[in-house]
This record gives structure tokens, sequence and C-alpha cells, in this order.
């Protein structure tokens, strides 16, 4: 768990890149967690989507910023729930609430 200085510092990077309470939330809770070798896709606003790096298979789906892990989905996930997963991946990706 972060420290009282950290989450202070990982709020006001959110605030600044407009991430929402659930945003930061996450991104405290999961400071210094390693996936090791990853695939990236940069997008504009930012953001990059992460996943397993070929030729793994890929098994969850995180939404980064500025090395901020905000989001993190399982492939159990989308299994169970694919529109509802794959809507909030995207709406995450795109930075909306």
């Amino acid at each position: 768990m972060a420290t009282n200085d950290k989450i202070q510092a990982i709020a006001k990077i959110g605030q600044q890149n407009g991430w929402n309470d659930i945003e930061i939330e996450h991104a405290i809770n999961n400071v210094g967690s390693d996936y090791g070798d990853e695939t990236v896709i940069k997008l504009m606003n930012g953001r990059e989507i992460h996943s397993p790096a070929f030729p793994d298979e890929c098994d969850y789906v995180r939404i980064v910023q500025d090395g901020y892990e905000l989001a993190y989905w399982t492939s159990s996930e989308w299994a169970e729930d694919p529109q509802i997963v794959m809507g909030a991946i995207m709406g995450c990706a795109n930075g909306k609430d």
C-alpha cells in the first residue's frame, strides 16, 4: 500500500489527468504492480492499453496512464460479460466515466 505522501501525489496526478475517483483509487491500490513483458498500445489521450506480450496468452487487459494502472480486467471477466467489460475497457481507454 502506498504511503500518505504517495497517495496525495497520485491523487494530484489523477486530478491533473482527469481521472475519476475509481481510477485514482485503483492507481493508489496498484502502485508497484509488475506484469513483466507487455504489449503496449499508446493512445492519443496519453492513456495506454497493456496486455501480455506475444506469445503469452492474453489473459488480462489494463489501462495505464503516466505509469499508473487505472483499471484491470481478466479474461474470465470478459468471458462472463463481454459487452459490459468491452464497454468498460473502451470507456476507460477513452477517459470517460
